[in-house]
């Protein structure tokens, strides 16, 4: 009886990949048969109809506009009420993007602002009055006499300029990497801070320590008398936390990177301990708090920027979105009622149906349109596009 077809699938759920098929046609005594032809059409037939419906796992239409090119590691994407985007970018420039782009600091408006490895301007948040008071925050790396640091300072946008730079929080552990530095302030008003533990795993789990930790701060950096350990430490245990976002009930997410393998999303809560370094991942564990979702077991895919999808081009209220730098992905992920994980879905992939490479943060527009910036520049990829490092929006195909 003939033998004619070998399947095999890479990963095929959690891994997508293309389907590879392999013919093999023989009798017993080892010669094609003159079917051969009629199975090869047979089998590219079943191959285009599998491949077919693999990338309808991993991908959505998009209508995709490239909106600034050139750029270099654009870290952080925020957006005011109007709908003028804000971002970062880690060389030290600070910039506006409405109908055109305008700088509105380089490098010299902060203060021996570091740049080195992973490290330099990063995070970026408004305040929630930034309507009225013009006020910014950023989170960026610094030099304090000779010791590497991070700090988070407010300005204030006058006419085109980020002027009236105030230092309120200062000396936090820094590094080449495992910095955090993501920002978001809270329905409380209070401005919550990501902050990596700056290769000194160990004093994650201290609390007294503000590396590897989620910190909590007033808007002038006074600490909230309700703050668990009596100091900034909202949660602690944390690796190199990425991205941090407020869903409309209050509850924040995380994403955070996982040394070899699980990178990790997590739902913070007051006080909770996440594991590093003692555990990792979304294997339940009575001592820490677990995972909500981790990536993946075998590898990370280095996740990154995190949003939650609250517009209407898109029939995914409430789902987290978030990229990866070393997997070159955009997901999404709809939790169950009581937040637990659901389902997920790789919307891009750069071995798929994506040319963005590193994927460094994604923001929903006020108008329910998706940005997302790349990381290719100086950042672990040797042939970036010619365009790099971009700046795209994603609405649906028309």
């Amino acid at each position: 009886m003939p033998i004619f077809l070998l399947i095999r699938l890479h990963h095929f759920l959690r891994k997508p990949k293309a389907v590879t098929l392999i013919p093999v046609c023989y009798t017993k005594n080892g010669q094609t048969t003159p079917m051969r032809f009629l199975y090869f059409s047979l089998i590219c037939l079943l191959a285009s109809l599998l491949t077919a419906a693999n990338e309808q796992q991993t991908s959505h239409l998009f209508d995709m506009d490239t909106l600034l090119t050139g750029l270099e590691v654009p870290w952080d994407l925020e957006f005011d009420s109007s709908g003028t985007l804000y971002f970062t970018e880690r060389i030290g420039r600070l910039s506006r993007l409405d109908n055109q782009k305008k700088v509105l600091a380089s490098a010299e408006s902060f203060t021996n602002l570091r740049v080195e490895g992973e490290a330099g301007l990063m995070g970026l948040a408004l305040d929630p009055q930034f309507s009225e008071n013009n006020w910014l925050y950023t989170c960026y790396s610094a030099f304090a006499d000779d010791q590497r640091i991070n700090r988070v300072s407010r300005f204030k946008v006058t006419d085109d300029v980020l002027q009236d730079e105030r230092i309120i929080l200062d000396n936090l552990p820094g590094s080449g990497a495992h910095n955090g530095c993501r920002l978001a302030f809270g329905p409380d008003g209070y401005l919550y801070i990501s902050m990596g533990e700056a290769f000194n795993p160990k004093l994650a789990q201290d609390p007294t320590y503000l590396g590897g930790k989620i910190l909590r701060i007033a808007s002038d950096g006074t600490v909230p008398e309700d703050n668990p350990f009596g100091n900034e430490v909202w949660s602690l245990g944390h690796r190199n936390p990425q991205g941090l976002v407020f869903a409309d009930d209050g509850s924040l997410f995380e994403t955070e990177h996982g040394p070899e393998a699980n990178d990790e999303i997590n739902l913070i809560t007051r006080g909770e301990n996440y594991g590093w370094p003692e555990v990792t991942g979304d294997a339940p564990n009575a001592e820490f708090s677990q995972a909500l979702k981790s990536y993946y077991p075998d590898g990370t895919i280095a996740i990154a920027g995190l949003d939650i999808y609250r517009g209407t081009m898109f029939p995914w209220q409430g789902n987290l979105l978030f990229v990866s730098l070393k997997a070159g992905r955009f997901y999404r992920l709809e939790l169950t009622s009581d937040k637990n994980f659901k389902s997920d879905e790789i919307l891009l992939d750069r071995n798929i149906n994506s040319n963005l490479g590193r994927l460094r943060d994604v923001e929903v527009a006020p108008d329910g349109s998706i940005y997302l910036a790349t990381s290719n520049i100086n950042d672990r990829n040797n042939a970036p596009h010619p365009d790099d490092d971009r700046i795209v929006r994603l609405k649906p195909k028309q």
